[in-house]
C-alpha cells in the first residue's frame, strides 16, 4: 500500500480543506494508484490550496469564479524553466500536461467532496464545464503562445 506521508502534506495540512485533501490523497492510495500519481495529485492539490488560501477562498466553498480565476492562473504564471530557456513558447504559463494534471486531480477532488456531501453539487457541473471548456481555451492559449 502506498503511504501518502510525503512533504507535499506538510502544505496541505496548512491549508484549508487539508483534511478532506489528505483523506483523498490516502483514498486514491489505498485504491491502488501508482505511487506517482499519488504524488503528482498530491503536488497538484498543494498547487491549488496553496492558491486557494492566497485567495482567502476555503476550497470546499468555492465557486466557479475562483476555479476560474485558478484557470488563469496556470495558464499565465512564469514559466519555471524561466523566460531565458530557448523554447517554442514565451516562457508563460506551464507546459499544457502539468496544466492537464493539476486541473484533472482538483476536479476528481472536488467529485470526491460532493460524493460525501462536504459541499453541494452545485459546483459538480460548474467545474466540469470548466475543466472542458478548458481544454479547448488551453490549446487556443498555447498556440497564441507559440505564435508571439
Amino acid at each position: 500500500m502506498v503511504s501518502v506521508q510525503n512533504h507535499f502534506l506538510l502544505a496541505i495540512t496548512r491549508s484549508s480543506g487539508a483534511g478532506p485533501a489528505r483523506t483523498w490523497l490516502q483514498i486514491q492510495a489505498d485504491l491502488g494508484l501508482a505511487r506517482n500519481t499519488v504524488e503528482a495529485y498530491g503536488r497538484a492539490l498543494q498547487d491549488y490550496l496553496q492558491f486557494s488560501g492566497a485567495q482567502g477562498v476555503d476550497p470546499c466553498q468555492a465557486n466557479r469564479a475562483h476555479i476560474a480565476a485558478y484557470v488563469r492562473d496556470l495558464t499565465t504564471r512564469p514559466n519555471p524553466r524561466g523566460p531565458t530557456i530557448r523554447v517554442l513558447d514565451s516562457g508563460a504559463g506551464l507546459a499544457n500536461a502539468t496544466l492537464q494534471q493539476r486541473l484533472t486531480a482538483v476536479r476528481l477532488f472536488y467529485d470526491y467532496l460532493i460524493e460525501e456531501g462536504i459541499r453541494p453539487d452545485n459546483l459538480r457541473d460548474a467545474a466540469r464545464e470548466i475543466f472542458l471548456l478548458n481544454a479547448e481555451g488551453l490549446n487556443q492559449a498555447l498556440m497564441l503562445r507559440r505564435s508571439t
